[in-house]
């Protein structure tokens, strides 16, 4: 299990939610994390890359649909 501390978006730093800062910060944060876990020499020979998966809710769910291939519309929200 591995949970990135987001920047703009944590528990000390409240300034992104509802901005670009969370809502195309996430998606990155994700990526570049599991990149760098299946590059770690310790941790990515142990990961199975078939195996991978993402859970969230509310701007964690709009990121784990994003990170997967999901294509958000902003014109259809208000």
């Amino acid at each position: 299990v591995a949970a990135p501390l987001h920047p703009y978006d944590n528990a000390g730093d409240r300034s992104g939610p509802g901005t670009d800062l969370q809502l195309l910060g996430r998606p990155r944060h994700i990526v570049r994390s599991i990149d760098a876990l299946l590059a770690h020499p310790t941790f990515g020979p142990l990961i199975d890359r078939a195996r991978i998966g993402i859970v969230g809710c509310s701007a964690g769910g709009f990121a784990a649909l994003v990170v997967i291939g999901g294509q958000p519309s902003f014109a259809l929200g208000p």
